[in-house]
């Protein structure tokens, strides 16, 4: 994050956003604010405003007069917040625009509405400040709660259901072995992974926020199967025996056997399903 290629983005970047006039913090977020990034990775900046989120033609005509015409994409509405995206010195700059009522909300939900994405208290967690007189950022990240329980519990409940009925009940992956259709298999086996990956961190109470390499980040969890990242990577890759999609299946199924035991053990008085043979 500190090379001279970065600070020279960082500053354009941030010298553009106070042109929007109340911005209160500008953050890096991402892989740059970990110190994790690679060649490919973009500038991930999260800008908190006190009220509305700047209107499309307002953000459009301020990064038109300061020369940014290079858009890959804009006005893209996610979770909290909008994304648009610009090119800082053949940099990627994502700007994820945010109302910080909008966000102190949407923390405050977290501990009643288990349905709420986890990226955003993961991401606040992350963010290093860039421009914030007020220590928005900070108060932001002391307002994040406790992964609860509560939430870790409904999660993993519904979670390996849904894996269960998918694998069991619609059969979708078993279909796809029987005709060795390799592109159905991979096309379900990736919701599959998904629900996996949302458990392990569920179970560890931990906000899902880390959006790459999460193959390699589930082996640092205390509570996950034996080298699930290893298993995992295999299953993806159809490596080894993998490569014969009968034993992926059955490797998945393992896996979820594993997890769904750790689940159980951990709180005994949860009923989950374990009939994965």
């Amino acid at each position: 994050m500190a090379s001279a290629a970065n600070k020279t983005v960082l500053d354009r970047a941030t010298d553009l956003l106070m042109n929007f006039g109340e911005v209160l913090a500008v953050g890096l977020s991402g892989s740059r604010a970990r110190n994790a990034a690679d060649a490919y990775s973009d500038f991930d900046l999260v800008v908190f405003m006190p009220e509305e989120v700047p209107p499309e033609k307002h953000r459009r005509k301020c990064y038109h007069d300061a020369g940014f015409d290079d858009l890959p994409y804009f006005d893209i509405h996610c979770e909290a917040g909008v994304d648009d995206a610009l090119m800082i010195d053949k940099y990627r700059c994502q700007i994820v625009w945010m109302s910080l009522p909008c966000v102190e909300s949407y923390l405050e939900a977290l501990n009643t509405d288990f349905d709420c994405d986890e990226f955003l208290p993961g991401g606040i967690l992350q963010t290093v400040p860039l421009l914030d007189p007020d220590h928005v950022i900070d108060q932001l990240k002391s307002d994040v709660p406790p992964y609860c329980r509560a939430r870790s519990e409904q999660r993993l409940k519904n979670h390996l259901r849904d894996a269960h009925a998918s694998i069991y009940g619609q059969g979708w992956l078993e279909k796809a072995v029987q005709r060795g259709d390799y592109f159905s298999f991979r096309k379900h086996l990736d919701h599959m992974l998904d629900h996996f990956i949302i458990c392990v961190f569920a179970l560890n109470r931990t906000w899902y926020c880390e959006e790459k390499r999460l193959v390699t980040v589930l082996d640092d969890f205390e509570l996950v199967p034996a080298h699930a990242g290893q298993r995992l990577n295999a299953l993806l890759m159809h490596t080894g025996e993998n490569a014969d999609l009968s034993a992926s299946l059955d490797d998945l199924k393992e896996l979820f056997m594993e997890l769904a035991a750790l689940a159980q053990h951990h709180y005994p008085d949860v009923r989950f399903p374990l009939d994965w043979a």
